[in-house]
């Protein structure tokens, strides 16, 4: 028993000897020693005598022989059938009618010495713990230490729900411990979110498809089709598929715009907030994920239900670098084939990033908080996980493996949200800042007290999550340039960024030669004579679509009745003598398209004479 006591020896019998004896006797002996263990477990055999449980542990059941007679046929059917049958809650000591169906996908669900199950109790009766409808989802496949997170995502506002577990007895017989937790239905939603004109729409759970020979049951190439949703003979179930093929259709073409239009932003970046904690891409895979189409608001709303522990990933290897890709590790370009598309390409959506940011950032900042709110929901489970069919010693590991996950994930947000690198240019002699915010975070940018810039993202994402780097151009006018007149303000933590500020100053004046003087003219179509290092322009009307620099070694002529007309953005900097021979009749014309408020200004850098 010390063995199995001892993390080492435990970890190397689950990975290393368990899987060799499977190998060679077919069972999972892993499994037999833990249920072993758990007879043998002397001390927490002491423990449970030390903490009985009363009536509120236990639900209670009544089933006569006919109607589990039924629920033992539709356990044999392929697919599980998963109609109703009619049992009794008893609820301070009075049964109630009541109806109880199959709940879940995987076979393991449907074992009749233990099965889960929904339970519905009738319209206006006496709801059971204030609910109408509940899952008793046995505890192999629901394991307590995931309520903490769908508290957590309770708490800030998601559609989940989080419950306890309990004792199930049927007809007095004790069939073990599951996991008792309000199902989300019409009740729940009118409720806890003021949802009342809704539809459920979710994707087909048929395991038998070809798909599952992978592995991969959850998912499938076919989860942004429409026909693959499931039916519903509700009335309102068909305008929902109709909203869900347009927002698989923008998806597939990457029309992010349109698929930001049916999602509530703030409610989608709460929800990646937590899935960056997790780690855990499992939760949002194929049939895993649930919407609600809120016809009210016109929005798609996920289901955030905690299903697998919290994933461990070594920062070293998988650094703050890759945060974004992490949880979806090396497998996006096949999962954007599937149902997970919605959250890569939501991940991209930069308010909806900001979102995520902002609220991972309060995970990071409440980190002790955070974690203790998860604590809590351990040591409300620890009575029952002494009477449970589950060996203590199991609940102890994942239970120690799931903190430690999500510790892991902590330091890995934090350097996230404060990396902030600047590199930029000014360019006095047009008054142009360029800027490359090298940071995750939205950025602020003052300049000398006043705002540049406000929620800057210098880095996007393509479709895989791969970098795009925006480059930024600024009008900035200042007699004296000094780089410490810069504030750089992270838009998610509100830190100033103090290091690894890189701005530099560039002349583009100092460059230009007799030669790119005279390609610039000849590139926007300038006509024009060079006598004695005097270009003379020939009167004309001209589009500039380039900038045009002219070297301090040339004068400058412009004769009468000449127009220019300049694109925005464009400049002329005339560095020589300038002679502008405009006159009352046929003036010298500078025409500056003008989509947004702009300065004119002339610079007469040296001698300029100008008869009007």
């Amino acid at each position: 028993m010390y063995s199995y006591h001892n993390n080492e020896a435990y970890f190397y019998f689950k990975k290393v000897v368990s899987p060799s004896l499977a190998d060679v006797t077919g069972r999972n002996t892993h499994l037999m020693t833990e249920r072993w263990a758990q007879k043998f477990d002397v001390i927490g055999g002491i423990k449970k005598m030390r903490n009985p449980l009363d009536s509120s542990d236990y639900v209670d059941l009544i089933i006569d022989e006919g109607e589990l007679s039924k629920l033992a046929e539709y356990a044999k059917q392929k697919p599980v059938n998963k109609s109703w049958i009619k049992i009794q809650v008893v609820s301070n000591g009075e049964a109630q009618n009541a109806k109880l169906k199959f709940h879940g996908t995987m076979p393991t669900h449907f074992d009749m010495n233990k099965f889960s199950a929904t339970v519905k109790m009738p319209k206006l009766s006496n709801y059971y713990n204030g609910y109408r409808r509940f899952k008793l989802i046995k505890s192999e496949e629901a394991t307590p230490i995931l309520a903490g997170l769908n508290e957590v995502a309770a708490d800030l506002g998601l559609i989940s729900t989080y419950g306890k577990m309990k004792i199930l007895r049927v007809n007095d017989k004790e069939m073990g411990d599951y996991y008792f937790v309000e199902d989300i239905k019409k009740e729940y939603l009118e409720r806890e979110h003021g949802i009342t004109n809704y539809a459920h729409v979710n994707l087909s759970n048929d395991w038998t498809r070809k798909e599952a020979i992978r592995g991969t049951v959850h998912s499938s190439f076919n989860d942004l089709y429409a026909g693959h949703i499931e039916s519903d003979d509700r009335e309102l179930h068909p305008r929902a598929v109709a909203q869900f093929k347009k927002m698989s259709n923008a998806l597939e073409a990457r029309d992010l715009e349109t698929v930001k239009e049916l999602v509530d932003t703030e409610y989608i970046g709460k929800y990646l907030a937590i899935l960056a904690i997790t780690n855990v891409t499992h939760d949002i895979l194929g049939d895993n994920i649930k919407f609600i189409y809120d016809f009210s608001r016109g929005k798609f709303y996920p289901v955030y239900r905690a299903e697998f522990p919290a994933r461990y990933e070594d920062p070293y290897t998988k650094g703050y670098q890759y945060f974004n890709q992490r949880l979806f590790d090396r497998s996006i370009p096949y999962l954007n084939k599937t149902m997970a598309s919605f959250f890569i390409q939501l991940l991209r959506v930069d308010d909806i990033r900001t979102y995520r940011d902002i609220y991972l950032n309060k995970f990071v900042q409440n980190q002790s908080q955070f974690m203790a709110s998860i604590e809590s929901r351990f040591d409300q489970e620890s009575k029952m996980m002494l009477h449970s069919d589950i060996s203590r010693r199991r609940f102890e590991i994942e239970t120690m493996l799931h903190k430690q996950a999500m510790a892991s994930s902590f330091p890995v947000a934090r350097d996230y949200l404060n990396y902030c690198h600047v590199y930029g240019s000014y360019d006095k002699a047009q008054s142009k800042l360029l800027l490359q915010l090298d940071a995750f975070a939205a950025m602020d940018v003052y300049y000398d007290r006043n705002l540049v810039v406000s929620n800057a993202v210098g880095i996007g994402y393509d479709e895989n999550l791969n970098y795009i780097h925006h480059r930024m151009e600024f009008d900035l006018e200042t007699d004296a340039f000094d780089v410490g007149k810069f504030v750089f303000i992270n838009g998610v933590t509100k830190d100033t960024v103090k290091k690894s500020i890189h701005i530099n100053q560039i002349d583009l004046a100092s460059t230009v030669t007799e030669y790119n003087s005279e390609e610039m003219l000849k590139s926007n179509g300038v006509k024009y004579s060079l006598e004695d290092d005097e270009i003379r322009i020939k009167k004309g009307s001209y589009v500039i679509k380039e900038d045009i620099i002219v070297s301090p070694q040339f004068s400058t002529y412009i004769p009468e009745g000449t127009t220019f007309r300049l694109n925005k953005g464009v400049n002329i900097q005339l560095n020589g003598n300038l002679e502008i021979d405009g006159r009352k009749n046929a003036p010298v014309t500078f025409e500056i398209e003008l989509k947004e408020k702009v300065s004119v200004q002339f610079r007469f850098m040296e001698k300029a004479t100008h008869p009007m």
